[in-house]
C-alpha cells in the first residue's frame, strides 16, 4: 500500500540524488529539473561510497529535511564481491542518516527481487530471490529498513523496476537497448531461441517521470514500475528493424540453459492507476520509435 504523505510538491525541500550520474540516476533528476524542484545532484567525483572518507562527506553535504533517492549500485551484480561491494555502499548512508534529520528516503531496487511466478507480480508477491542481483537489492531494501527507516521513523519508498530501456543505457543489456545497438551498427540482431519469452519493459523516461512523482508526494511504501504489458523479444527486434533498416536479419541462437522467469514475467500496475492516477506508460511502439530517434539525433 502506497501513503501518500504531500498533496503537491509546494511543501518538498530540497532533494539529494545520490548516484545522479547513472542511468536511472540522472533521468531522475531531469524529470525533478522540470518540475522546479531543488536538486543536489551527487555522483562518484563528490562521494565515492566505498572510500574511508565517504561518510564525513557526505554528512557535511546532507541538510536537515532533505530528500534523499538512493540510486547508486553496482549493477548488475554479477559475483559475491560485487555484492559485498553494494552492501558497503550503504554505510555512510546509514551513518549520516543518523547524524542529519532527514524528512524522505527513496530507495531504486529492481523486479528481480520477486520470486518466479506464472501469476501477474504484484508489490505483495514473494520476494525469494535467486540471482545475486535480486539478493543484493533485497538485502539493501532490509537493511535499510531496519537500520534507518525503523530506528529513526523516516518514510521510505522502494521503487521496484522492471526491465528498462533507453538513450544512455551502460549495460547493453538483452532487449531493445542490445537489439538496437546492432541494426545502427548494420549488424545482425540476435535472440536467444526464437525469442518467445514474454516480458515486460519500461522506458527510463517514464521510470524518472513516476519516480519525481513519488519524491514531489512524498510516497511511503513499495511501488513497481512496468507497463503491465508483455511482449516478446522477437517482436521487439522486430519493431527494431522495421524502425531502423528492414534489411537487417533477425539470428537465432541456441539457449546455454532454461528461459529465465520460465519465460514469463507479468505484472499488474494497479498500485500506479490507485495511487498515480494521472500517470501513463508509454506504449513500448511510441517508446521504441522515441528510442530510435534520440539514438540517431544524440550521435
Amino acid at each position: 500500500m502506497i501513503e501518500q504523505l504531500n498533496e503537491s510538491a509546494e511543501r518538498l525541500g530540497r532533494v539529494v540524488v545520490i548516484g545522479a550520474n547513472g542511468f536511472v540516476g540522472s533521468s531522475i533528476v531531469k524529470h525533478l529539473a522540470e518540475k522546479n524542484i531543488e536538486t543536489l545532484s551527487i555522483g562518484r567525483l563528490e562521494v565515492d561510497l566505498l572510500s574511508e572518507d565517504s561518510t564525513e562527506k557526505l554528512s557535511s553535504i546532507l541538510k536537515e529535511n532533505d530528500s534523499v533517492v538512493i540510486a547508486a549500485a553496482k549493477a548488475p551484480a554479477k559475483d559475491f564481491s560485487m555484492l559485498l561491494e553494494n552492501l558497503r555502499m550503504l554505510r555512510p548512508i546509514i551513518s549520516s542518516a543518523h547524524q542529519v534529520s532527514l524528512s524522505h528516503l527513496i530507495y531504486i531496487s529492481s523486479d528481480a527481487v520477486y520470486s518466479d511466478s506464472m501469476e501477474p507480480l504484484v508489490e505483495e508477491s514473494e520476494t525469494n530471490p535467486i540471482s545475486l542481483h535480486g539478493i543484493m537489492h533485497k538485502t539493501r531494501e532490509l537493511i535499510i529498513k531496519s537500520q534507518i527507516v525503523d530506528e529513526l521513523q523516516i518514510p521510505l519508498f522502494i521503487a521496484r523496476p522492471t526491465l528498462i530501456y533507453g538513450l544512455n543505457d551502460p549495460h547493453n543489456g538483452y532487449g531493445p537497448n542490445r537489439f538496437l545497438r546492432q541494426a545502427l551498427n548494420n549488424e545482425k540482431i540476435s535472440i536467444f531461441g526464437k525469442g518467445e519469452e514474454l516480458r515486460d519493459h519500461v522506458s527510463i523516461d517514464d521510470v524518472g517521470r513516476l519516480i519525481s512523482e513519488a519524491v514531489c508526494h512524498r510516497s511511503s511504501g513499495i511501488l513497481n514500475i512496468a507497463s503491465g504489458k508483455t511482449i516478446s523479444f522477437r517482436a521487439i527486434a522486430e519493431k527494431i528493424v522495421f524502425l531502423t533498416n528492414p534489411s537487417i536479419e533477425i539470428t537465432e541462437t541456441p539457449r546455454a540453459g532454461e528461459m529465465p522467469h520460465n519465460g514469463f514475467r507479468p505484472f499488474d500496475i494497479k498500485s500506479t492507476t490507485d495511487y498515480f492516477p494521472n500517470f501513463e506508460y508509454m506504449d513500448i511502439s511510441e517508446g521504441l520509435r522515441k528510442l530510435v530517434h534520440d539514438k540517431r539525433y544524440s550521435n
